[in-house]
């Protein structure tokens, strides 16, 4: 299943990746509950992961990372060993 953003959630992956772009070193995004942080962030971990690059997700409560892994499963993204 393809992740189809919304275009606000487009528009932040785009500022985003400008900044890195730009030299930027690190990037902090922050959106208001309810905003797709999840499925945005998975949309990059799927193009990243498309491209044969390595993703590290760190969350810090066990109800996120299960949230991110059902996430992840529903589109697809795979954990390689």
């Amino acid at each position: 299943m393809a992740i189809q953003l919304r275009d606000y959630q487009k528009e932040c992956i785009d500022k985003v990746s400008a900044m890195f772009r730009g030299g930027a070193k690190s990037v902090l995004l922050q959106k208001p509950t309810g905003s797709g942080k999840t499925r945005t962030a998975s949309y990059v971990v799927d193009s990243y992961a498309a491209k044969g690059r390595q993703v590290l997700w760190l969350v810090h409560r066990e109800e996120l990372l299960m949230q991110a892994s059902m996430t992840f499963a529903e589109y697809g993204i795979k954990r390689e060993s």
